[in-house]
């Protein structure tokens, strides 16, 4: 047996000795070090713990500390771990929940813009149409008065610049419509009508994929568009005979008013 200097008070022990008789340092670590992760006990020269796949490589070995206590470093790591995991477990609980709660709120809150948005775009598309309809019933009207009044020759305070040229009758009803066509102030209307074609039929884009709360409404109004469309273009470009022509404007007048009645439900 060997005689060696203890590290730590200097006296002389054996060299199979694990700890200092006289100080009580311990400085043979040659026993089995345990897996911080699984708690298998291996030998010092296992580098990854065969049960669990732990590098222990970062695992420290035990180290005298110079009271004679026995410091463990990996042992405190463990611990510490221990300490902390469910710690962070919690905070992953807890942001994780956090983030499906900020979810379901922005995923409510742009489903709520959206149905707001839906309800507003039918609301204009509506108004717009019966804008539209009234622009187009006042434009039949006058085209109806004009084509009557150029054929039986009927004096009227409104229709006479376009069926009488100098105070005379003009001998054919193409002529007076052609004249009330030419006018600046009727034209001017024209002009109103396809304006007001255009912003409907920008609305009416807005409302396709209705959401399922607004698919009865978005129904109704495709009906109503339709109606609209026949109304406008009859007042933009007059076709027939006087008599058919009269009989399609009453209809399409009543029709449009029906529809834009039932669109109420939908948009108060």
């Amino acid at each position: 047996m060997a005689l060696i200097q203890c590290p730590n008070c200097g006296k002389e022990i054996s060299d199979k000795a694990q700890s200092c008789v006289y100080c009580g340092c311990i400085f043979s670590q040659e026993a089995k070090k345990t897996c911080p992760e699984c708690g298998n006990e291996l030998e010092q020269d296992v580098s990854v713990c065969p049960q669990c796949g732990y590098p222990m490589d970062a695992v420290d070995t035990q180290e005298p500390a110079e009271d004679g206590t026995q410091i463990s470093v990996g042992n405190d790591n463990k611990n510490a771990n221990k300490s902390e995991g469910p710690k962070r477990k919690k905070k992953k609980i807890t942001l994780a929940i956090f983030v499906v709660l900020l979810i379901a709120a922005l995923a409510f809150g742009y489903a709520q813009k959206q149905r707001s948005d839906y309800a507003e775009n039918l609301y204009q598309a509506t108004y717009f149409m019966q804008e539209g309809c009234i622009k187009a019933e006042d434009i039949c009207n006058l085209i109806q008065k004009t084509w009557n009044n150029a054929i039986w020759k009927k004096s009227d305070k409104e229709t006479n610049k376009y069926t009488k040229v100098k105070g005379v009758f003009v001998s054919d009803f193409n002529d007076a419509l052609d004249r009330l066509f030419e006018d600046e102030d009727f034209v001017d209307q024209l002009r109103e009508i396809v304006e007001n074609q255009s912003q409907v039929n920008a609305y009416v884009k807005a409302l396709q994929n209705p959401p399922k709360k607004f698919q009865a409404g978005y129904q109704k109004i495709t009906e109503l568009y339709e109606a609209y469309l026949k109304f406008t273009n009859m007042a933009l470009s007059p076709t027939g005979s006087l008599n058919s022509f009269a009989e399609d404007f009453e209809e399409i007048d009543k029709e449009t008013a029906e529809l834009l009645s039932g669109m109420r439900v939908y948009i108060e």
